[in-house]
């Protein structure tokens, strides 16, 4: 009997532990003293702030001055003139299509994978995210606000309302469908890039605060990001994936100085802390 029972137990395997899920999210433009954890008393970002209380941050962690070349490291984990990106236009922001991206290598270890937002990687044939190991693509027009019209796997696609919100929606259906696989999710939110624009209530909040049109715009702009990236994450818990999933968060570089948009008053303002480049 006792023989019998050491047979079985050396016959049966261990259950393979399934792999985390990775949410990956980017913000525009977005500065670091534009939110409430690093001392911004005027702008609220619980959701955010909430989430840094319980992360690992990186302190000491760089980016590069513009979008698309942030972006060409990010998705390759390469220096950005190594794949042919080296500014924002005129084709200098086409990634190499010999490049292997952060979606192809989480193909190839069992993950499906997402994006919707920002690509700003290369914009013709070949170079599309679906086309760049994304099995879910939605490549939103840059930088409109609302009523987004972009391109869906290569099919144009027009959205209705506020583009944050959509974007995340997007995300949180792409995790309801597979929810019972690993799955990357890639979110390049457009916010806060130029021309600001936010959800009315937002800019009334902080003009009571005695900000400037602009700032407020800018403001409102973050706060309504926050507010969807919460959804994000609420949605998780109510999937029960949150303790199963990897979150990432960074912007892309730092604040758009936004010449002739903000002054110098309004800087003064926004820069809370030591950090006041952009």
């Amino acid at each position: 009997m006792l023989t019998g029972i050491a047979v079985l137990a050396g016959c049966t395997e261990e259950p393979v532990e399934r792999q985390p899920n990775i949410i990956l999210i980017q913000a525009d433009d977005l500065g670091w003293n534009d939110l409430g954890v690093h001392g911004n008393r005027l702008i609220e970002t619980p959701n955010l702030d909430s989430l840094a209380g319980e992360s690992v941050r990186f302190s000491q962690f760089y980016v590069t001055p513009v979008c698309a070349t942030t972006r060409a490291s990010l998705l390759t984990g390469r220096h950005f003139l190594r794949t042919g990106v080296s500014h924002v236009h005129g084709g200098k922001d086409f990634l190499h299509l010999d490049e292997t991206t952060i979606a192809d290598v989480m193909k190839n270890a069992g993950y499906v994978t997402g994006m919707w937002g920002k690509w700003h990687s290369g914009k013709t044939d070949g170079y599309f995210p679906w086309e760049r190991g994304f099995d879910e693509a939605f490549m939103a027009r840059l930088y409109d606000y609302y009523d987004n019209e972009g391109s869906y796997n290569g099919v144009p696609l027009q959205t209705e309302g506020w583009i944050t919100g959509v974007l995340t929606d997007m995300a949180i259906d792409f995790m309801k469908d597979h929810r019972e696989v690993p799955f990357f999710a890639y979110l390049p939110y457009l916010t806060c890039h130029a021309p600001l624009r936010a959800p009315r209530h937002y800019v009334e909040k902080y003009l009571g605060r005695g900000l400037s049109e602009n700032l407020a715009t800018l403001y409102g702009m973050v706060e309504h990001m926050d507010h969807h990236i919460g959804r994000l994450l609420d949605s998780l818990d109510v999937m029960g994936l949150a303790e199963h999933t990897v979150i990432l968060f960074l912007s892309d570089n730092g604040p758009a100085i936004l010449n002739g948009q903000l002054t110098d008053e309004d800087r003064q303002t926004r820069y809370v802390n030591s950090l006041r480049g952009h």
